[in-house]
């Protein structure tokens, strides 16, 4: 009987080995991003959650532009390299916008710091009266989001989002003399 119970227990061990790793099955928008620096913000689960919340206010949905998604991540960038929300604010989005080529009269961003996943910064936006009023940014169709995060940070993990309107006339970039 002892013997039946030895190898009962190692059949079980050994089935768990033929398994395999483990794999994350937690959903993107509860995956904490502050734990790893290699995980970034998952951009359509983030554009699904937004436009639900948009859909819920009236307004259209948006997609994910990938100037918009490098231009938030130049933000976060910034953030995360002086430790400081305020350092973003010194370049007028308009102007990060200009230089992506991106010409467009409706436009919004939210930085933040310190939500460890998506869905806390989704709630921590949706709780805020002007982070909100991005998100529900009236003839927004586009939007980027990035995070950055930083261990040896207080906040571990920086937050940019963009909203724009439809795309209007690009110009060329001429190059300086």
């Amino acid at each position: 009987m002892r013997c039946a119970i030895v190898v009962l227990g190692l059949s079980l061990g050994l089935a768990g080995c033929l398994q395999g790793p483990r794999v994350d099955t937690t959903p993107s928008f509860y995956r904490d991003l502050g734990r790893s620096t290699l995980e970034s913000v998952d951009g359509p689960m983030a554009a699904q959650m937004i436009s639900s919340h948009r859909r819920n206010n009236g307004l259209g949905p948006v997609s994910i532009d990938p100037r918009l998604v490098e231009i938030a991540r130049e933000m976060a960038m910034e953030a995360s390299r002086s430790d400081d929300l305020s350092a973003v604010s010194r370049t007028a989005l308009t102007q990060r916008l200009g230089r992506a080529g991106v010409r467009t009269t409706i436009a919004g961003d939210n930085t933040s710091a310190g939500y460890r996943t998506l869905a806390e910064a989704f709630s921590g936006w949706r709780g805020s009266r002007h982070h909100d009023s991005v998100m529900r940014l009236g003839g927004a169709t586009r939007m980027g989001i990035a995070t950055v995060t930083v261990p040896s940070s207080r906040y571990r993990v920086f937050w940019a989002l963009v909203m724009a309107g439809p795309d209007g006339t690009v110009a060329s970039v001429q190059p300086q003399r």
